[in-house]
């Protein structure tokens, strides 16, 4: 308990990374963890597409040839935001993960399969640590676009972006965030005073 509850709590968002490639065994490693995930009725819902340096080097330049891509959903920021994600963050990337999730016709069955998704790329993301990499949730315009969903492989109209996992080896350490308290966020409903 004591390793993973540490390692928790050591995970922090980190966008600088040293342009280390990842091993394919590495990042294999870390889809076993977020494979993993918590899930209703075994139904598997999250569909993972791995890049190396060289996938998320084609990606970007995909990326900063596609108009409808680099516009969307704000012509007037989308150039400027594609071109430092293409430019300064992704040759700093030792490997990146697309993360989907299927979409379900029921709508109870599908909230829950987004939890489910989303606890996959949490999973990833703790492996990441442990593992002593840099990682980083970005959710940015480019990345969740359907064009590009569709580039790596996924069917626009049947998945749905939850998660670009990026992965790297780390150049810093920073500090924990400042959180809220958790009393503003929990609601005890505790008969007994089990301290």
């Amino acid at each position: 308990m004591a390793d993973c509850y540490d390692t928790l709590l050591a995970r922090r968002t980190r966008k600088a990374m040293d342009g280390t490639p990842l091993s394919r065994t590495t990042v294999e490693r870390l889809l076993q963890a977020g494979h993993r995930a918590p899930q209703h009725r075994m139904s598997h819902p999250w569909r993972f597409s791995p890049l190396d340096q060289a996938g998320i080097t084609e990606l970007g330049r995909w990326i900063l040839a596609s108009r409808q891509v680099v516009e969307w959903p704000d012509a007037n920021k989308g150039p400027r935001k594609a071109a430092k994600l293409v430019d300064d963050y992704f040759p700093t990337l030792g490997a990146m993960i697309q993360v989907t999730q299927v979409i379900a016709d029921d709508p109870e069955v599908d909230l829950e399969d987004h939890a489910a998704t989303a606890a996959a790329a949490q999973n990833i993301l703790l492996a990441a640590e442990a593992a002593g990499l840099a990682s980083f949730w970005s959710s940015s315009a480019a990345l969740r676009h359907p064009d590009t969903l569709a580039r790596l492989g996924a069917d626009p109209d049947r998945e749905r972006f939850v998660a670009s996992v990026w992965l790297g080896g780390r150049v810093d350490d920073p500090e924990p965030p400042t959180l809220w308290p958790l009393e503003s966020c929990c609601r005890w409903q505790w008969t007994e005073d089990g301290r």
